[in-house]
């Protein structure tokens, strides 16, 4: 049940994100543009965190001695393995790497 509450969310802020970037190209007000830059990347923050943890809620068993690359669950292709060191490290990184542009987003508004 609780992938599915994810899931939904999931859906809901791709969604929400993919509508705010075809408004904001149709406004030409630069506060506008500004502000549906800063939510799409926090939606799109919040669009990872979920991403990372449904991958490792699916990849319990492969544990830290795991690849770097495992197949998605859904779809075809390979994700990052959240439990190998390495794949965290990415992670991590990308959530970091999305903080900071966020931060510089609602600095410049």
């Amino acid at each position: 049940m609780k992938i599915e509450k994810y899931t939904i969310v999931f859906v809901i802020a791709l969604v929400l994100d993919i509508v705010m970037l075809f408004i904001s190209t149709y406004l030409k007000n630069m506060f506008f543009t500004k502000l549906f830059g800063a939510t799409g990347i926090a939606l799109t923050l919040l669009i990872t965190s979920i991403g990372y943890f449904i991958t490792k809620k699916y990849y319990k068993e492969i544990g830290e001695k795991g690849p770097l690359f495992v197949p998605k669950v859904m779809g075809v292709g390979f994700t990052i393995n959240p439990y190998n060191f390495l794949g965290k490290c990415v992670w991590i990184g990308l959530q970091i790497a999305l903080i900071i542009i966020f931060v510089c987003f609602i600095l410049e508004i």
